[in-house]
Parts: structure tokens; C-alpha cells; sequence
């Protein structure tokens, strides 16, 4: 798809995306293929224990498969611990990557509109141009910063709700409504992540009282679920992505890129030949394409910049 209008505020396409999206959908895409390769290994296994070996629960596991040494585990055993235990625990596991890389998108974008708009973090929008500060090295002081993003992104998620609506000026109506009809489900996430993070997936406190030699149950989580709050966390992204663009980030991201490979740019004195050769590098390295006048205008404005 062609993008053609450049305006420093407007999308240049009504389908804009972050950068910061596109890898999170990447991110997505490979924990997928990661899970379908572990459901094909293991229905290739149990169909060819049952079919192939005709495997009986009785017989010990070892003369089927690699048990590391311990002659004592039998299928049914080994059936049981990876039928149940295991794949319960792959899902749990699949839970600490899924927030892993919306946790890691949340705080990518926020950089990104902090970065582009920088007078929300004083209340207001688009009072500065981002990239004039960028262009001129100013920048925003280090634990300004940090602390204005781990507001948003630690802590339980009723707490980062309303930082996160702070910090963006939330005024869409529909957005805000999905953000506190989510906050419920995504602490729910949150605590079951830590658990995975800090106790082998079991209650923390119960997992450190010194006293205990049982350990205590692991969490248990269902397919059902695991795809509910993955399709949860995909449509939040979806919307907050979408709010940032058409409200901070405009054609911030273009220019950006131009401002990172000036040097390289500059050396081209011809602004004709500048342009089509930012048209090139644009497609090459992110798969976008713009027409001749959108990168020329991508030029002028950046030149223009004080």
C-alpha cells in the first residue's frame, strides 16, 4: 500500500500501525509457531506410542522413550505428568511470554509518544514537536522518563490504568471503556505471571514458609482461558495502538528514520535523489512504501525544523 500525504500530525494512511506493533504481532506470530511445533511433537508421540509401539500403561517408559536415566517411571506415569502436569504448565508459560511482549509493547510506545509529543508529560498535545528536540539533542531528563513509563507498566493494573490515561489524554470514550472493563481480567493475568515468575508457577507466600515440605499446588490454567486473555491483550494492544498514532504519533516514525541516517542522507546533495533513495530505504528495511512527494515532504519539514 502506497502512503502519499505527509502531514506532521495526520496519518499518512487511515491504517497506520506503530513500529512497536508490528513487532508485537511478531512477537505473537513466533510464540504461535513455537506452540504448534511442542501440540505436533506431542501428537506425534502419542500416536506413536499407542499405534506404532502399542505401549501398555504397565510397561516401564524407558524402553520407549528418553526418561533420563529413571527405569521407574511407567507410560502411565509419564502419560499422566505430561498429559496433565506438562501441559499445563506450557500454557502457563505461554501466559509469562504473552505479557512479556505486551509489557514490552506498552512501554515501547510510550517511549514513542513521549518521544513525539513530549508536552503530554506537562498535560498538554502537541505543543512541541518531538522532533525538533530530537534534530537539536535536547532531551528528557533519564528518571523523568522512567519514572513517568513504570507508572504505567508495574504495579497492579487498576494503578497503571489510570497512569496510562493520564499520560496518553485519553479522551475516546470507547477506548476508556474497554481499559477499565479489562483491568479485572488483567490482574488476574498479573498474578498468575509473578506466580510463574517467582514461584515455579504456586502461590508466593506459600511457596516461602520454611516450615512446609509439601510444595503447594501449581496453578492451574485451561486452553479456553489461555486463548480468552490472549485474545484480550490482542484487541487492547489493537485500540491503544491505534488511539497513539491518530493522537501523538502522526508521521513522527518517518521522521525518525530520517533523522537516524541523516549522515548518510545528507551525502546525497540532490533533494530529488534523497527522496527516492528515503522512498528505497523505508521499503528495504521497514516494508513500507511511500510515493516520491511524501518523502520529499518528509525532507522539507525536517530541514525546517528549528
Amino acid at each position: 500500500m502506497e502512503y502519499n500525504e505527509f502531514d506532521r500530525w495526520t496519518l499518512p494512511h487511515s491504517g497506520c500501525k506503530t513500529w512497536a506493533y508490528t513487532a508485537f504481532n511478531k512477537y505473537e506470530t513466533e510464540l504461535k509457531r513455537l506452540d504448534m511445533s511442542f501440540q505436533a511433537c506431542k501428537n506425534y508421540v502419542f500416536k506413536n506410542l499407542s499405534v506404532r509401539d502399542n505401549a501398555k500403561d504397565d510397561d516401564k517408559a524407558y524402553k520407549y522413550l528418553d526418561t533420563g536415566g529413571d527405569n521407574s517411571i511407567t507410560i502411565k506415569l509419564w502419560r499422566t505428568t505430561f498429559g496433565k502436569m506438562y501441559l499445563n504448565w506450557n500454557r502457563l508459560n505461554k501466559l509469562m511470554a504473552l505479557t512479556s511482549y505486551f509489557e514490552t509493547y506498552i512501554a515501547s510506545i510510550l517511549n514513542l509518544v513521549i518521544e513525539s509529543n513530549p508536552s503530554v508529560l506537562l498535560g498538554f498535545t502537541k505543543k512541541i514537536d518531538g522532533m525538533s528536540l530530537r534534530k537539536t539533542g535536547e532531551t528528557i531528563p533519564e528518571d523523568f522518563l522512567k519514572t513517568s513509563i513504570e507508572n504505567c507498566t508495574k504495579g497492579e493494573w487498576s494503578k497503571r490504568i489510570i497512569a496510562i490515561k493520564k499520560l496518553l489524554l485519553i479522551d475516546d470514550n470507547s477506548l476508556l471503556q474497554l481499559m477499565e472493563n479489562s483491568v479485572s481480567e488483567l490482574d488476574s493475568i498479573r498474578k498468575i505471571r509473578n506466580k510463574v515468575g517467582h514461584a515455579f508457577g504456586r502461590d508466593i507466600e506459600d511457596s516461602q514458609k520454611w516450615y512446609e515440605t509439601e510444595i503447594p499446588k501449581i496453578e492451574s490454567l485451561s486452553e479456553e482461558r489461555y486463548l480468552k486473555w490472549q485474545k484480550l491483550i490482542k484487541n487492547l494492544a489493537r485500540e491503544i495502538d491505534k488511539y497513539v498514532m491518530e493522537n501523538h504519533v502522526g508521521c513522527y516514525q518517518e521522521l525518525y528514520f530520517y533523522h537516524i541516517n541523516i549522515k548518510k542522507f545528507l551525502s546525497i546533495t540532490d533533494k530529488k535523489i534523497r527522496a527516492v533513495e528515503l522512498k528505497a530505504k523505508l521499503y528495504e528495511e521497514k516494508k513500507l512504501t511511500y510515493n516520491k512527494h511524501f518523502c520529499n515532504d518528509i525532507i522539507n519539514y525536517y530541514d525546517n525544523l528549528i
